[in-house]
């Protein structure tokens, strides 16, 4: 994940979503993350972050998804949204590395852009 420059503490909040066909068996469908930091690369943060869950179906469709927030806290804007990231959930037990892109809303126009990029604070 490339963090900006000033994001000193970076935490996901996840929630995992699924289809009506799905029954949760056992796991937390929601939490949060660790702070982390970037270490010697100022362009990646490294979240080791366990996330169990089992699921029960009888089909494919509706697959569990886990849906990302990412967020900063820094002493500029306080608590601010980065992005966020969906990842289908592997269909194998066991350690998984997952990437995905990370996507941010935009603002509707110029000036907003420009507030966000002066606040740190995106829609």
């Amino acid at each position: 994940f490339p963090a900006g420059v000033f994001d000193e503490q970076l935490y996901l909040q996840y929630e995992i979503v699924w289809g009506l066909d799905w029954d949760p068996i056992s796991g937390l469908n929601s939490g949060i993350s660790q702070i982390a930091k970037s270490g010697m690369d100022p362009e990646k943060v490294i979240f080791n972050m366990p996330v169990e869950m089992l699921f029960g179906s009888t089909n494919v469709f509706g697959w569990p998804q886990l849906v990302i927030t990412v967020r900063a806290k820094n002493f500029l804007s306080g608590d601010t949204l980065r992005g966020y990231a969906l990842f289908l959930l592997p269909p194998t037990t066991g350690t998984q590395e997952l990437s995905s892109p990370l996507l941010r809303p935009r603002s509707a126009t110029l000036l907003g852009e420009w507030f966000a990029w002066f606040t740190g604070r995106h829609p």
